[in-house]
């Protein structure tokens, strides 16, 4: 992403590094970090809509959710979510502890994964993102 590399040319200037000995200075005190036990270096994953609607029968799905096959179909192939989907989706996911999955939840998960990606209106004729 932009600004990390923006944020690393700040840091080999401020630290009056090239990119190679930067680089270096970050990992090491990286890994310093690491090893300290302050971080774990395994973040918890978060799950992408696709792998939440993984493993259900998509017309059973579809039922419920009220979203059309097509469209979770197309989330499990990989294309962004419209909100109605998620607002859909959001009245029959659960999560792992039972707790549905609130439609602001569902939102960020879509929003984290597809960072960047141009909204397509549900009422659109506009073919999916692919």
């Amino acid at each position: 992403p932009k600004h990390l590399l923006k944020r690393f040319r700040n840091y080999c200037v401020e630290h009056e590094l090239d990119y190679s000995e930067g680089l270096e200075d970050a990992l090491t005190k990286f890994f310093n970090y690491l090893d300290s036990s302050q971080i774990s270096a395994v973040p918890a994953q978060t799950p992408t809509i696709a792998d939440l609607i993984h493993g259900w029968n998509l017309e059973e799905l579809s039922r419920l959710s009220e979203v059309s096959v097509e469209n979770l179909q197309a989330i499990m192939e990989g294309n962004r979510p419209t909100d109605d989907d998620l607002i859909g989706l959001g009245v029959v996911l659960c999560k792992n502890n039972g707790e549905p999955w609130t439609t602001d939840e569902l939102v960020e998960i879509r929003d984290r994964c597809f960072y960047g990606v141009p909204k397509l209106s549900s009422n659109s004729e506009s073919p999916r993102i692919q």
